[in-house]
């Protein structure tokens, strides 16, 4: 979300992006995105959207080769530029999110939903158009969702869990990074352990829409926490 629309960059199986403005109503097709891929980490800084990763392929079910593509989207020029590769490995369902004019890209998987999870960090500067790893996140996993709250990316959810800790596969965890001292903290648990959603901060809050609460999806709920 830039500049009061909405975009996604992206799709299983075909490189379309897409603008939507809500003042109108009215979806708008974009210049396409520069490799076909899926569940990619995302952010916007002022009006560029970055898309770094995820995974090809033409099947929703069964990925095709994790990537480490990374790319800009020009909102205003509708162009895209490809940028240096994302940091080894290539990774997708990663949390993507921006603060202070840097963009992180947190987790994620190197494949299915327990290949490869990660917990690593890495921030992109585009001044400098340098990568910098950072401090891991506690808890490796891919699914997840995050959003930023006062300057704070918040990170929830994910799949990928042991099924001694939970049955089903899936971390109700909330972690906490703060850019400026590069620290993870260890927050309240979600109420519903779940992944593969959306999460955005409104405010001083985090919102966290639906979502499944089983390890590979199909059992979608309709619960909202915050």
């Amino acid at each position: 979300l830039t500049a009061d629309k909405l975009y996604i960059l992206g799709e299983v199986g075909a490189q379309n992006a897409a603008e939507y403005d809500p003042a109108t109503n009215v979806w708008t097709m974009k210049a396409p995105i520069p490799t076909q891929r899926a569940a990619s980490a995302t952010a916007a800084i002022g009006t560029k959207i970055y898309v770094a990763g995820g995974a090809m392929g033409s099947n929703g079910a069964s990925f095709g080769p994790t990537v480490r593509d990374f790319a800009v989207y020009d909102t205003v020029a509708n162009t895209w530029e490809t940028l240096d590769p994302i940091p080894s490995p290539g990774r997708n369902h990663a949390v993507g999110a921006a603060v202070n004019g840097i963009f992180y890209i947190i987790g994620g998987r190197t494949n299915g939903p327990t290949d490869g999870l990660q917990n690593r960090v890495d921030a992109y500067d585009p001044a400098t158009k340098q990568w910098t790893q950072k401090a891991n996140m506690p808890v490796a996993r891919g699914g997840c969702m995050g959003g930023v709250v006062n300057g704070q990316i918040v990170v929830v959810g994910g799949e990928g869990n042991s099924r001694d800790l939970n049955p089903n596969g899936v971390f109700p965890d909330t972690d906490v990074y703060d850019p400026v001292a590069d620290t993870w903290r260890v927050m309240a648990p979600m109420r519903t352990p779940r992944h593969g959603t959306g999460a955005a901060g409104v405010g001083n809050k985090l919102y966290v829409p639906g979502g499944a609460t089983a390890q590979g999806g199909g059992t979608a709920v309709r619960s909202e926490e915050r």
